[in-house]
C-alpha cells in the first residue's frame, strides 16, 4: 500500500502537468484529442496517468508557439518535423520556418515582431540563451529543442 501512495504522490497527473506547463487541464485534453501530444496509458494497477517530462516540454512548446502566432496546424507541422529528422524534412522545416517569420513580420503580421531590431531583441536573446544552458544542464532534450527554437526566433 505504501508504494502505491508514493507512486501517486510522485506521478505527474494531468492536474500537475497543467500547472507545470502553465495551461489548463482542458487544454491538455484538447492537445491529446488533436494528436499534438500523446495521452499516457492508464496504469494497469489503477491510479492516475503519469505525464512524462517530454510531454510537458511539448505542451510548453505548443503554448509558446501559439503565443508567437503559430497556428495549431503549424505547430503540428513543427512537431512532425521534430519527430522525422530526415534531410527532406529539415529542408522543408527551414522553408516553413522562413514562411512563418515572413508572415509574422509582414504587413498583416504581428505588430510587435515588425517593430523588433537586433538591438531590441538583445535582452530576450540573452534570456533565451540562459534558458538553453539550463536545458542542457538538466539533460531534457525536449526542453533544449524548445529553447534553441526560441533562440532561433530571436
Amino acid at each position: 500500500m505504501r508504494s502505491q501512495n508514493s507512486t501517486r504522490s510522485t506521478a505527474t497527473t494531468i492536474g500537475k502537468a497543467a500547472k507545470l506547463a502553465g495551461v489548463g487541464v482542458e487544454t491538455i485534453r484538447f492537445y491529446e484529442r488533436r494528436g499534438l501530444i500523446p495521452q499516457p496509458l492508464k496504469p494497469a494497477s489503477g491510479g492516475f496517468r503519469d505525464y512524462p517530462p517530454d510531454t510537458l516540454a511539448q505542451i510548453r512548446f505548443i503554448r509558446e508557439a501559439q503565443e508567437l502566432g503559430f497556428s495549431l496546424a503549424e505547430v503540428q507541422d513543427l512537431l512532425t518535423l521534430r519527430a522525422d529528422p530526415t534531410p527532406e524534412s529539415e529542408t522543408r522545416g527551414i522553408e516553413e520556418f522562413r514562411n512563418v517569420v515572413e508572415r509574422l513580420r509582414g504587413p498583416d503580421g504581428c505588430p510587435w515582431d515588425r517593430e523588433q531590431t537586433h538591438e531590441t531583441l538583445r535582452p530576450f536573446l540573452i534570456e533565451e540563451a540562459y534558458e538553453s544552458v539550463a536545458a542542457i544542464e538538466s539533460g531534457d532534450r525536449g526542453d533544449l529543442g524548445n529553447e534553441l527554437g526560441d533562440v532561433l526566433l530571436q
